[in-house]
């Protein structure tokens, strides 16, 4: 993965100029664009291309789906004379195009996922759930999209109430009290302390990134029109 999805979301709010806007002025991008897109008249006026649509594996990438949002943005500028920190006119409906771009594409590599472990038989049938959290699990939208690709592959979804959905660096600070407390996996002399090895990228378990591309599964992708019919 490249940008993440909230980090995605906080540039794009911050390129739309969004804490110009006073309601949108103390929230964090992904907030402000949940709350514009909840406006929005037609979420289907900006279209955002499929990202890595050849790809038949399970990576995310958000960079794409940003510069393509940040180019939109230049050209309506552009096309509109808009100036310093005026707000370009279809900004909900740009919010909306963005974050449906957004969900679509973790729905879809969430989907292969799911295929993927149908075909190894490596959940089993009483346990099928799919749990979501952190702070992109915030958003309603997203929940929702995946709560249809949840439907649609017979999984239960599991999400923490939103104000639980905290930023990953809260999740982990907490994780880290919570393990003080019982005092388990803690270093407490501080030269064990400064003995420690800092890593900026550490695994989680094993890299199954092959794998899944040699299984070559074709997926289907979440239509436009299920998502807001329902």
């Amino acid at each position: 993965m490249d940008d993440a999805p909230g980090e995605a979301f906080d540039k794009v709010a911050r390129r739309l100029k969004m804490h110009n806007i006073f309601e949108y002025r103390n929230k964090n991008g992904g907030a402000a664009i949940e709350m514009a897109a909840k406006k929005a008249t037609d979420p289907v006026q900006f279209e955002f291309p499929p990202t890595m649509p050849h790809y038949r594996d399970c990576n995310f990438s958000f960079s794409g789906l940003k510069n393509s949002a940040f180019r939109q943005i230049q050209k309506l500028e552009i096309d509109l004379n808009i100036m310093a920190d005026e707000i370009i006119p279809d900004i909900n409906n740009l919010c909306a195009g963005f974050q449906l771009a957004v969900a679509k594409h973790i729905a879809n590599k969430t989907k292969r996922a799911m295929l993927f472990l149908d075909n190894e038989n490596l959940i089993p049938n009483e346990n099928r759930t799919l749990v979501v959290s952190g702070g992109v699990a915030c958003n309603n939208f997203i929940a929702k999209v995946l709560g249809i690709v949840s439907d649609q592959q017979n999984y239960r979804l599991v999400r923490p109430p939103p104000q639980l959905c905290m930023d990953n660096g809260v999740m982990i600070a907490w994780n880290g009290m919570e393990r003080w407390k019982i005092n388990a996996g803690v270093l407490r002399d501080p030269r064990e302390i400064e003995e420690i090895d800092h890593q900026s990228r550490a695994p989680l378990g094993d890299d199954w990134t092959s794998r899944i591309k040699k299984a070559h599964i074709q997926c289907s992708i979440i239509k436009t029109k299920d998502i807001y019919s329902t």
